[in-house]
């Protein structure tokens, strides 16, 4: 089975984590924002409070989830968040125009294809690892309180749509593939100017004679 993050330490995201993320995202009312892999759920419910925006979250622990639950009750806002219970593998989360992630790098490969499948692009943050090989949009460093040492890196990308440009939103390999020459179009276009000049260069000797 595919895991996105490990199992055996539970770690949460730094309030200036959470605060950092959201700037990033900058969500409205209108946006429906996901945390894949939510834990205690203390982003949505901060999205929510301060967004009134539509939040989901996902989490494979039914302990975790439960304990969001929880709190999302007790922060008032269970009419804006929901949590999911489940492997984000095997769900669905196409509605989600911004997503925050807080996974292992071997997560984030995982999670790249399904995101740039999406046929509209969205906002997408991770925290302390970035996706491979994709340039981020922003970078922000933050200092949680129990580091103040650390300075750990807050990524935004522009993920899905089919639209590379320097959005942050392709590997390299489909980056190397747009506005790449049509071969077999141009070819024509090179037969055709070459049996142009033949044939003026014809008509040109004709005339001689």
């Amino acid at each position: 089975e595919k895991m996105l993050a490990p199992r055996k330490k539970l770690w949460s995201s730094p309030d200036i984590v959470v605060d950092t993320a959201l700037c990033l995202l900058d969500a409205s009312e209108n946006d429906v924002v996901f945390d894949i892999g939510c834990g205690d759920g203390r982003f949505l419910i901060t999205c929510a409070l301060q967004n009134k925006c539509r939040c989901v979250g996902i989490e494979v622990c039914k302990q975790r989830a439960l304990e969001a639950k929880n709190k999302v009750n007790e922060a008032g806002v269970s009419h804006l968040v929901e949590i999911r219970v489940g492997n984000a593998l095997e769900m669905n989360f196409e509605e989600a125009t911004a997503i925050f992630l807080y996974l292992v790098p071997r997560g984030l490969r995982i999670m790249l294809p399904i995101l740039q499948s999406n046929k509209t692009s969205r906002k997408v943050v991770t925290y302390m690892a970035g996706f491979e090989g994709i340039k981020p949009l922003k970078v922000k460093k933050v200092t949680p309180e129990h580091q103040p040492l650390a300075k750990w890196p807050v990524f935004l990308y522009n993920i899905g749509g089919g639209d590379c440009g320097d959005s942050g939103s392709c590997t390299p390999e489909a980056k190397n593939n747009v506005n790449k020459p049509n071969a077999p179009l141009n070819m024509v276009k090179v037969v055709f100017v070459g049996l142009v000049i033949s044939s003026l260069g014809f008509i040109a000797l004709k005339r001689r004679s």
